[in-house]
């Protein structure tokens, strides 16, 4: 799959809460080193970029997160996709 897509992030890490916190921030690092389109508010992180990247960057949260500390990560994930077609965050 080539065409670009947006990924709505939730993640969730549980653990002792300076735990939880810090693997939150070093997950959301991830986020902003990958050099994708991203947009973040209160609620989730919007990432842009083809599915495998996508992926790619939810593996590497995972283990960051893990490696900051975190017992468990919940990511909730919503795919906005279209056939044969880009999805972009600025036609959103």
């Amino acid at each position: 799959m080539t065409n670009q897509i947006l990924a709505g992030i939730q993640i969730l890490p549980k653990g002792k809460e300076t735990k939880a916190e810090e693997a939150y921030k070093k997950a959301v690092s991830v986020i902003e080193q990958s050099g994708l389109h991203f947009k973040k508010d209160n609620f989730e992180i919007v990432l842009e970029g083809n599915f495998e990247q996508v992926m790619r960057i939810l593996e590497a949260i995972q283990l960051t997160s893990f490696n900051a500390g975190a017992d468990e990560i919940l990511l909730n994930i919503k795919i906005h996709a279209k056939n044969g077609k880009d999805v972009k965050l600025n036609s959103q």
